[in-house]
């Protein structure tokens, strides 16, 4: 493989490693373990060996096939943030998800980053140049575990993943000016007119106001629907009990805050940030994302974890009703 690995993996270290004794095995788990992946990888083997492909795998067993090569491919190097195709499913072809007539989604290579699932898809994604693409056979352990969605997804189940990086970039600035494109395309289609604020800000007014401006240290009081482009709405507050947040303390994303500050009280605007201004890079990238509350309920992901993806544009639209 063309980039060293970092031994970040305990069940890894721990799958490698010669147990003390068979006491020691019984209690902590790893015997069963050491079963259960024995069991896997035999049916990936056989799985393969009847498709005629050879079962080439790392050193956890996670198999790879080739299914493209760029040999102009650029490099994607840690750090990195792919656009990234993927496509995962069981070994008998059902389909979990795919982003097949959708846009690439962004995913940073890097060890320190929250994936699920976690093993397999950062050690796949080490193999890839732009343009190349992959399938990979993970066994349940480096893949989902023990997750079902109840559905299509049960426990313990062995996963296939294709991976294609479409495109990398190298870095952040790349992505806020890919982004500001973005948005001004939305803007476009949704036939409104707003006005450019610091950072690639943008606000359409929706009702004036006639208060004053918040300033740093004021406590803002407002309601707001904040969403993606798609006008998926992940998070509102529109009836009762106002939100309340200290302007300039950090207490919220820094676009909402300079938003806020640019409003009169009484005052209803829409806003577009580029993700620099919401949440950046930081999140879990996971795989759905349509599991990702059941993942954390599972364990797979902590429970204080965003569930608004890396480089996601989000939109606000905040009426500010008093300040203080």
């Amino acid at each position: 493989m063309k980039k060293n690995w970092i031994l970040w993996s305990l069940l890894g270290c721990l799958l490698l490693a010669l147990p003390a004794c068979k006491k020691d095995e019984d209690e902590d788990g790893t015997a069963a373990l050491r079963a259960l992946l024995a069991q896997q990888d035999k049916q990936i083997v056989d799985y393969l060996n009847s498709r005629n492909i050879e079962p080439v795998h790392d050193d956890l067993k996670i198999y790879r096939e080739v299914l493209k090569l760029d040999p102009n491919g650029e490099d994607i190097e840690e750090g990195d943030v792919i656009l990234l195709h993927y496509k995962i499913s069981l070994l008998d072809g059902t389909l979990i998800a795919s982003t097949e007539g959708q846009d690439p989604v962004l995913v940073t290579y890097d060890p320190s980053r929250s994936y699920v699932p976690r093993t397999s898809l950062y050690r796949g994604l080490g193999y890839l140049n732009v343009g190349d693409r992959y399938r990979f056979y993970a066994p349940s352990p480096y893949a989902y575990a023990t997750f079902t969605d109840g559905d299509k997804l049960p426990e313990n189940s062995i996963i296939v993943m294709e991976l294609e990086a479409v495109g990398v970039y190298h870095t952040l600035e790349e992505i806020h000016e890919v982004e500001l494109a973005t948005i001004a395309n939305w803007i476009e289609n949704e036939n409104i007119e707003t006005t450019e604020l610091e950072g690639g800000l943008q606000k359409q007014v929706l009702q004036a106001g006639t208060g004053a401006q918040p300033v740093n240290g004021d406590s803002a009081s407002v309601y707001y629907k904040g969403y993606y482009l798609s006008k998926e709405v992940f998070d509102q507050k529109l009836e009762g009990t106002t939100f309340t947040f200290k302007v300039g303390a950090n207490a919220v994303v820094s676009g909402f805050d300079q938003a806020v500050k640019s409003m009169q009280v009484g005052e209803k605007a829409r806003f577009i940030l580029p993700s620099r201004l919401a949440y950046g890079r930081n999140g879990v990238f996971a795989f759905p994302q349509a599991y990702f509350e059941d993942f954390k309920k599972a364990g797979l992901i902590l429970n204080s974890a965003s569930p608004i993806p890396p480089f996601s544009i989000l939109v606000f639209e905040i009426e500010l009703v008093s300040k203080k």
